[in-house]
């Protein structure tokens, strides 16, 4: 299967014409954050580095100012970069929001759609209220109605 993956991904690089798309192609990342340098440094697929303008990609990345302490591709990748050299960027959600601690509820804000819902809410609201009193009446008038027809029958 990962010769297949290959051989398909030899071919779409092999339709690329300039460096810069390339490097778009390269470093652009997925939903995990996770970019194409990273992804072949984890499955071990060098083969496609092999590729005249990956290579050159790669030869500068290696050669540039990237923080390059072990002189690695898994280091100069960008989510190895965010997750162990940013530590001040680390927040623990646990410990901001325990339950003891006050809470300034004017530093929270609003939702982005907050006015949205507002907006729709008293439409939502009367339409329930009008669908639910119809249908209220339409039980009574049929309760009223069975009831009515069966006096009715009973008299004669």
């Amino acid at each position: 299967m990962q010769n297949r993956l290959v051989g398909i991904a030899s071919k779409f690089m092999a339709e690329v014409y300039s460096e810069e798309e390339m490097r778009f192609y390269l470093l652009e990342k997925d939903l995990d954050e996770r970019d194409s340098l990273h992804v072949i440094y984890d499955w071990q697929v060098i083969e496609l580095l092999e590729h005249p303008f990956a290579r050159n990609i790669v030869e500068q990345i290696w050669s540039s100012h990237y923080n390059v302490h072990s002189h690695s591709l898994f280091a100069v990748s960008s989510v190895h970069r965010l997750t162990f050299t940013y530590n001040h960027c680390r927040y623990d959600e646990e410990e901001r929001l325990r339950f003891y601690k006050k809470r300034d509820l004017d530093k929270i804000g609003c939702h982005g759609f907050q006015f949205q819902v507002w907006r729709y809410s008293g439409e939502a609201r009367h339409l329930v209220y009008s669908v639910s009193l119809i249908a209220f009446y339409a039980w009574l008038h049929y309760l009223m109605t069975a009831q009515m027809t069966r006096s009715l029958f009973y008299q004669s």
